[in-house]
């Protein structure tokens, strides 16, 4: 065996005390936001900057030995065709050189599933996804600069737009320090696993709590030289900065960045992925796709998914911050609005005519509530919602009622936002809100 000093060197690295190993890790941070120049950080957006990802992904997964060659060249996975699944680029002269994926916890799982056991932070009502499909071009790896853009675009779409309070990530052994001293994830009680998402390689798991990172941040960096210093660099920086975010008009985490024919390329031509899928996962991409694709799903998957009794209407993952006030109405009188219990909280996803919400305090089954957004997005206007169940851990299910015209002309609007995402109209149908 070939004697290694590198290795050596890592080995007797990582039996050093956990604090000074990651002293040594912070220290050896080097951002040069010169190197950036030029670069945007987005979703993907286009059947060719799709592409680009997938193709990058394949280069970077077979390099290192996380999947076998494919004729097509393509890394694609099952995670990737939902509209919540956010493919993000690094663009250089319309060169996709850097991208990884944020993977939004759905019916598909999310690609540590059966690895480890995460249904603790489901049980909990927590909000989870994963960081998955890093690949950066290797003559732009040795610059620590487009890396953590990447994670920093990630990171304030994870908590301004998509409401994520976990991160989760699998990593090779080799990595799994550096992503506990930097960005202060710990790692799941399981040893390293031999990971089929990646071909068997053996991985560490990790989660962190997002809601912790900024004061982490500020303790750590704050004090430390600008190269050196992750909390300016990722907590106050102007957002044109940080890069574009353009597609998340509505400040809601999903976005249908595939064409019709993308779909069909990606998930039925490429990779049998669609066809692959068991009917739960099958009825969520139905769920995404059936109002603005009807025409992508063959009659057999259709008359299965019936069965099942596919939602009626597109339910919008969401993170909108509100206030709740109880409508008290005294028999014989006008209702009144009650201010002294003021209940805060959060829309966790909604339909044409429904809504889920996760409060601060407890909320009253078959009662009555009016709802105003915070800072008036997406609508300045009350809304009123009649709690319908109550699904634990402070969350519930509501119903709009009186058919308010404020909620339908936003309903309206987000679908023409849709429409407007790279479709023909001869691919693409909306229902249009009643």
């Amino acid at each position: 065996m070939r004697f290694s000093p590198r290795k050596l060197s890592w080995k007797l690295f990582q039996l050093l005390p956990e604090k000074i190993k990651s002293g040594i890790i912070r220290n050896s941070i080097s951002i040069d936001e010169s190197q950036l120049e030029g670069i945007e950080i987005r979703v993907a957006s286009n059947k060719n900057e799709i592409n680009q990802a997938f193709k990058l992904l394949y280069e970077s997964y077979l390099e290192n030995g996380l999947m076998d060659s494919k004729d097509h060249e393509l890394r694609v996975t099952k995670y990737h065709c939902l509209p919540t699944s956010i493919i993000i680029v690094a663009v250089y002269n319309e060169e996709v050189i850097g991208t990884v994926t944020h993977v939004l916890d759905s019916q598909l799982g999310l690609p540590s599933e059966g690895a480890v056991d995460i249904s603790s932070f489901r049980k909990r009502g927590k909000r989870i996804a994963e960081i998955s499909a890093l690949a950066i071009k290797k003559e732009f790896r040795r610059s620590h600069s487009l890396v953590f853009s990447l994670t920093r675009y990630m990171y304030h779409y994870a908590t301004q737009y998509a409401g994520v309070n976990y991160w989760i990530i699998g990593v090779r052994s080799n990595v799994a320090s550096y992503y506990q001293a930097l960005f202060f994830f710990h790692r799941f009680k399981t040893k390293k696993i031999a990971h089929g998402f990646v071909n068997n390689s053996p991985s560490y798991f990790l989660y962190v709590n997002l809601g912790e990172l900024e004061s982490l941040f500020f303790k750590h960096y704050a004090y430390k030289e600008d190269s050196k210093n992750l909390f300016k660099f990722y907590k106050q920086q102007d957002l044109k900065k940080i890069g574009n975010f353009e597609q998340f008009k509505f400040n809601l985490p999903f976005h249908y960045g595939f064409e019709k024919d993308s779909l069909e390329l990606f998930f039925r031509e490429k990779e049998k992925i669609i066809e692959s899928l068991g009917e739960k996962e099958k009825l969520e991409v139905l769920n995404a796709y059936k109002e603005v694709f009807p025409n992508f799903f063959n009659r057999n998957e259709t008359d299965i998914l019936k069965l099942k009794k596919a939602r009626n209407g597109v339910r919008y993952v969401s993170n909108y911050e509100i206030e709740i006030l109880r409508v008290d109405i005294p028999e014989g009188q006008r209702y009144s609005l009650d201010f002294k219990d003021l209940i805060h909280g959060h829309i966790l996803n909604f339909s044409r005519t429904g809504i889920m919400i996760k409060t601060s305090s407890k909320m009253a089954p078959d009662e009555s509530y009016l709802v105003r957004f915070v800072r008036g997005m997406p609508i300045k206007d009350l809304i009123e919602v009649r709690i319908l169940r109550d699904l634990k851990n402070n969350i519930y299910s509501g119903k709009l009622i009186n058919n308010q015209r404020s909620w339908i002309q936003f309903i309206k609007n987000l679908e023409l936002s849709i429409h407007s995402q790279n479709f023909d109209d001869e691919n693409h149908v909306i229902k249009k809100a009643a």
